[in-house]
């Protein structure tokens, strides 16, 4: 790799193993969790005036109460009660199916009522009874290797 300036000391090219340069890589990447963007002014997170330009999403009515309304799939979909306050935080799996294929996974299709978790199921022994008596594959599918995109030149390590 050729720098752009040369070192005091005269350097101009550096030549790197790939474990070296992949570790030198890996140690740019930041943390997780970690900001990327630091917001200052009325932006910031305890500014006095944020209230006053940051729009937050309004409260949202109780999933009973939106259970006798009629399904527009045009629109965007109400926000279900208790998620209002995940709208800093992220979007929950529920928000996440709704804003992608368009139906409310909480609501029962027939009766327009709530759903509830009635199970989980964790052993590996159990999934898979579940799975083959619903005539389901067992097994997870095979993982092909990782290949490079047809017509794209990619650079070859040698394995010391």
């Amino acid at each position: 790799m050729q720098l752009k300036r040369p070192y005091y000391d005269g350097t101009t090219n550096i030549e790197f193993e790939p474990l070296a340069f992949i570790e030198r890589l890996a140690a740019l990447v930041p943390r997780p969790q970690n900001n990327l963007v630091i917001y200052r002014g009325v932006l910031a997170p305890r500014s006095t005036l944020r209230t006053r330009v940051v729009a937050y999403r309004p409260q949202a009515a109780p999933l009973a109460e939106r259970c006798d309304a009629e399904e527009d799939l045009g629109s965007e979909p109400p926000v279900p009660a208790g998620s209002a306050d995940r709208a800093q935080r992220g979007y929950g799996w529920a928000d996440l199916m709704r804003r992608t294929f368009k139906t409310e996974v909480l609501m029962c299709p027939v009766c327009k009522g709530p759903r509830r978790l009635l199970a989980a199921v964790f052993k590996p022994d159990a999934i898979r009874r579940i799975l083959s008596s619903l005539k389901l594959p067992t097994e997870p599918l095979p993982i092909a290797p990782a290949r490079p995109p047809p017509g794209s030149e990619w650079l070859e390590f040698e394995s010391a």
